[in-house]
């Protein structure tokens, strides 16, 4: 909840006197610090249900159905009511049947690709005049600085042709009004600012900011994610997202509290394993449990915590983390709390207890500020969640206009600020009254093409509800019925050839956590590239039949990895 992640930091801040506090879904910061550095705030701009009024709609690398089931819901309604659909990703997703555009750039490139839609906007005219001139600044540098994305080259460096470009370009801006909703999936972390910006960009230049129905969307990875930023769960940002060098804000606070705050900038959560095993980090405290602990994203997370001198870990169920731990502290459920959400769309939600507690688990907040207690520091008395959501309304103006008592019935959206506005469903263009939107300039992308031998190619994993061509077949194991079907990977011709393949051929796919048989298909847009889709059925098949007790963790995040193909020789 709101009120264990606004303790947390807090704790860290207050009691161990340091700025090394952040979200574990929090993998992809330079997307929110780009989006605060064009528009002002690092949240979404419209209301989710918005978007069924949506004519045009941009996806970027995000696997919607699944890791946002509700807004996926009225952007369905919105295509069935004749709303265009450009999706740029390498992965096959549910949402690519019903695009209108699916481009399928050599992956690292979509900025590429959305550089060479806004040249298309700009050279036919496409461009929102009126907005441009009334709401942005640096407009005539970031059109000039367009120049470089000559189609040409942008086709050259993407292996998209030109005539897909425009076709997508004139789709999503001659439709108005346009949404853009990105998660930015598979993107390595050195091209994700650039990406965000050419976004950022392509909404102002086409007026779709500030608008209904309109707007910009980034589909965070973990729940609750906006509500921790906004509770000053990170390293770089205090309640409010007041940065942790604005001096009044630390003033400020510094009275709330009643303590001096560091000055000093703190560790995120992409940095912790690197800091490890550097010898920057000797101690760790873990609140619950997250994938991305376990799939890689985060550098080799868990080699690192062995090196730690003292981990702590805040947990429900028993995982390889907890294992680890030198102290284990069991906190309750998302079903036993009570307190506040904060979701996509800025909109904070009162949540209700359903179980009771059994065992001598607690809430989090309790338990971190019992520790706090008993390290001597004062300020962590709390009766309730709602001692603790008032003290969040007075230290983050965002939530100044709130209260419990507000909040009952469906909720209210951030700003929310005494005897001005009690909810903003629809963020303006810039949050600063006197200021203009800025648009950033971005570069063409340098994408890694570092392979590691043994993985020379790169897989795409995709995933779609349902098959209707193919062959499989439906089999019984007692209470449930699995789906048998013969796997196909697509191969680029050149790759093939170099293996010696053709196409039908039997082929294994390997690569360091996985291994399944396919035939090859030489059908892949890209040399280098290799891709696959599965059935979500078959997912849910895996999740069942797992061993973990969160089973949600062993999910596959469809992820880009190295692999390689092995042909398989037939059985005489």
């Amino acid at each position: 909840t709101n009120e264990d992640v606004y303790i947390a930091q807090k704790f860290v801040r207050a009691v161990m006197r340091t700025n090394n506090v952040d979200t574990s879904s929090n993998t992809k910061p330079e997307i929110l610090q780009s989006l605060g550095e064009m528009l002002g705030y690092q949240a979404n701009t419209n209301p989710i249900w918005d978007l069924e009024g949506a004519k045009s709609f941009l996806v970027v690398s995000s696997n919607i159905t699944e890791d946002h089931t509700v807004a996926a819901i009225p952007v369905k309604k919105a295509l069935r009511q004749g709303a265009s659909l450009v999706i740029i990703d390498t992965r096959e997703t549910e949402l690519t049947r019903h695009a209108t555009h699916w481009l399928r750039p050599i992956p690292g490139t979509e900025t590429a690709v959305i550089g060479g839609m806004l040249r298309v906007i700009f050279d036919e005219s496409l461009d929102d005049h009126t907005f441009l001139s009334e709401n942005c600044e640096n407009f005539d540098t970031f059109r000039k600085s367009m120049w470089e994305f000559d189609l040409v080259k942008v086709s050259s460096i993407t292996g998209i042709s030109p005539s897909e470009i425009r076709s997508a370009a004139r789709a999503f801006a001659s439709k108005a009004p346009g949404a853009i909703l990105y998660a930015l999936d598979n993107l390595e972390a050195h091209l994700r600012s650039d990406c965000t910006k050419a976004i950022v960009n392509l909404a102002l230049a086409t007026g779709n900011v500030g608008k209904p129905s309109s707007g910009l969307y980034y589909l965070y990875s973990g729940s609750n994610q906006q509500g921790a930023m906004d509770m000053g769960c990170s390293p770089n940002h205090l309640p409010g997202h007041h940065h942790t060098q604005e001096k009044d804000t630390i003033h400020r606070l510094q009275e709330k509290w009643g303590v001096e705050l560091p000055s000093s900038s703190g560790i995120g959560v992409t940095e912790i394993a690197k800091s490890i095993n550097q010898g920057k980090l000797k101690a760790l405290f873990i609140i619950g449990n997250n994938p991305n602990f376990i799939d890689g994203e985060l550098d080799r997370f868990m080699e690192s915590l062995k090196r730690l001198e003292f981990l702590v870990v805040l947990e429900t169920f028993p995982n390889d983390i907890s294992n680890l731990a030198d102290a284990v502290l069991p906190i309750t459920t998302f079903a036993e709390n009570e307190g506040t959400y904060t979701n996509m769309e800025r909109r904070v939600q009162i949540v209700q207890p359903v179980l009771g507690s059994k065992g001598d688990d607690e809430t989090g907040w309790r338990i971190i500020s019992q520790l706090a207690r008993h390290m001597g520091a004062d300020g962590f008395d709390y009766e309730d969640a709602k001692s603790i959501f008032d003290e969040i309304r007075s230290v983050a103006d965002i939530y100044q206009g709130m209260s419990l008592e507000k909040l009952k019935p469906s909720g209210l959206q951030w700003p929310s600020t005494n005897g001005v506005t009690e909810e903003t469903p629809l963020l303006p263009i810039s949050i600063n009254k006197n200021s203009l939107a800025k648009m950033l300039t971005f570069n063409l992308p340098n994408p890694s093409t570092n392979r590691n031998p043994e993985y020379p190619l790169l897989l795409a994993k995709g995933r779609i509800l349902s098959q209707t061509n193919g062959n499989f077949t439906i089999e019984n194991d007692g209470k449930r019925n699995s789906v048998h079907r013969e796997e196909v990977i697509e191969l680029h011709e050149s790759d093939a050839s170099a293996l010696g393949l053709s196409n039908g051929d039997q082929v294994r796919v390997v690569s360091e956590k996985h291994r399944f048989s396919a035939v090859a298909q030489l059908t892949s847009p890209h040399q280098g590239l290799i891709s696959t889709t599965a059935l979500f059925g078959q997912m849910i098949t895996d999740l069942d039949n797992s061993n973990i007790p969160d089973f949600t963790l062993g999910a596959d995040r469809l992820s880009l990895v190295p692999a390689r193909v092995e042909k398989v020789d037939p059985i005489s």
